[in-house]
Formats: structure tokens, sequence, C-alpha cells
């Protein structure tokens, strides 16, 4: 599970849901066996146009137990840093319906997972959503397209996903969330990823709004790319983000990023370009150049440095340690 800084989420008819459901399955929960991890961060920040400090990044504590082997439950309480307080980061109930093996409800020769989540989670758009907990994180910073549009997508919601060998499929509904006085009360999407070749795999991503008027007032689309031959990683994203405000004017917003690791255990080398194209404004787009620099002294434990070279505003470094527990 993942949770960063309060990431986008609205309230709804599907929050009292998940409360009834957690009613109904706690008691049960209690009784099993629960897994309790987490992990947490710390970084040292120094940025030509703010002041020096240290910073607490993320913090989050799972839960996660089985009601039996075909139904997992589990949550996470996470630190929201510019509040400083912690929340709700997630809370889901998997249901396994379909495998080539045991542990779900019914089997399947092609499957090799599948289910339904229903709760609060992070929605998964793109590839990013796989890395938002700071310990799956190589750089410490977020890339711009992913900031500068849907900003690291958690909602209440439902999915259903399934993999199989070289396909991958997930589709869900949420509440979906609002853009520049733009009022969504629905996000229905979904992401298809085919596996090409071997350690190859491209992705395509697409999300609706339906606003207020029941109109699907905002689209958000993307590509992605992933090719891994160890030791070395590649992976990128593009992202098309188009809005039609109320009063009939549209706006585009464009995205996307290029990224790299090398690992030489227990070290690590990883760099990133970024670009982000704010509607019909050409001196706002913004472009970053992110080096960083990683050791792992012992498992479950990475110090990092990431350079930024903000073409358009000032350099950063940041300094991070962070574990896993």
């Amino acid at each position: 599970m993942a949770y960063q800084n309060w990431r986008r989420s609205r309230g709804g008819v599907l929050p009292g849901f998940i409360l009834g459901m957690a009613v109904l399955v706690l008691p049960t929960v209690v009784s099993a066996s629960v897994e309790i991890t987490g992990f947490g961060d710390l970084f040292y920040a120094m940025r030509e146009d703010a002041e020096d400090g240290f910073e607490i990044g993320q913090v989050e504590i799972d839960l996660e137990a089985p009601i039996d082997e075909k139904i997992v439950v589990g949550t996470a309480v996470a630190y929201d840093s510019g509040q400083e307080i912690f929340g709700l980061g997630a809370f889901t109930m998997d249901l396994h319906l379909l495998c080539s093996e045991g542990s779900h409800f019914r089997p399947s020769a092609a499957v090799r997972h599948s289910g339904i989540i229903v709760g609060q989670f992070d929605v998964p758009f793109g590839i990013d959503w796989n890395v938002y907990p700071s310990i799956d994180r190589k750089l410490v910073s977020t890339p711009l397209a992913v900031e500068n549009t849907h900003d690291s997508w958690n909602d209440y919601g439902i999915q259903a996903y399934a993999e199989m060998n070289h396909i991958n499929a997930v589709l869900y509904g949420t509440n979906g969330w609002g853009w520049d006085g733009l009022d969504t009360k629905m996000a229905i999407g979904g992401r298809l990823g085919v596996g090409v070749h071997e350690g190859l795999e491209i992705g395509g991503s697409c999300a609706l709004f339906l606003s207020e008027d029941n109109t699907f007032d905002m689209i958000l689309t993307g590509v992605d790319l992933q090719w891994e031959i160890a030791p070395i990683c590649l992976k990128g994203e593009y992202l098309f983000h188009r809005i039609t405000a109320p009063g009939g004017n549209s706006d585009t917003n464009v995205g996307y990023y290029l990224q790299g690791c090398y690992e030489y255990e227990p070290y690590f080398l990883v760099a990133r370009y970024g670009h982000f194209a704010p509607g019909q404004n050409p001196p706002d787009d913004e472009s970053r150049i992110s080096v960083g620099l990683g050791w792992v002294p012992v498992e479950n434990w990475e110090l990092r440095a990431e350079y930024q070279a903000n073409l358009e505003t000032e350099d950063a470094l940041f300094l991070q340690t962070v574990v896993a527990f």
C-alpha cells in the first residue's frame, strides 16, 4: 500500500459503504493473523529559493490480515507532513477471484491472478503508482508530469484486475477529483499492459471524469513503457490531460518523463528527465533533470542523494534516508 502527502481523494457515498464493510469484517480480522509492516523517510533539502532544513517525507504503518485464503483486508495509517497529522491512507478488501492455482474462488488455467478490490486505494493509472511509497522510489522526487496532473491519485472506489501470462488489465470506478473550479462526482478508467518481450512491457491508461452536470468534462490518458534487463531498468510515461471548463473553453496539459536506473549492489545510479507543458502557456513550461545516487548498507535501509537541475526555476539537492520494517 502507499500514501503520499494526502493524495487526491474525496468523500461521498463510498466512504459510508466502506465503513459498513469495516463493521462486518473487523471482528473476523481481529481474530486472524495480522501482518504489520511500515516505512518512513527523512530528508535534508537544500534549495536556492527556500530555506535549507530537515523534513519528514512519508511515514506509514500497514496492517494486513486474511479473512480466509480468498479474502484479504488491509489498511494504512499515513503521516501528512503538510498538516503534521496521521490519517487513513488506505482501506481495502481484496477478493481473489480466478487463478491457475489455489487461494481463489475459482480455478482458471488462463489467469495467474485476479480479483476485486473495494475501499480506498492508490488508483492504478500508469506505472508511477507502483513507487508512491518512498521505500520503492529510487529518486526522492515525483516526476513533473505526475505531480502536475493526477498528483499521486488516491481515492475511494472499486477496481477489478486480472494478470495473465503476457497481459494485465485493471478497470476502476472512483469518486474522482476536480480541477481549477471543475467539480467531478465520478471517474471511470483502467489500464492495459502488454508484455511484448521478456522484460519489456507497454501500457495504456485512460480515465474519464463525470462532472456535476453529468458530462465528461475531463479526460486523462497516458502511455507507459517499462524495460528491465538486470542490472538496468528503463521506464517512462507520456500523459495527456484535457479539461473542458463550464463555459465551454478547453485546456490541455501534456507531460512526460524518461528514467533509467543502474544497480551494482549495494549501490545504484538513477537519472530522470521530465517535462510538463501547462495548457496554452509555453512560458510556464517546466523541465527537470534529476540525478541520484543510492547505497543500501543493509536490507530495508537506503541512503540516497538527488540533485535537481530545474531548467526554469532554481536547482535543489536532497539527501534522504529511508527504512522499511
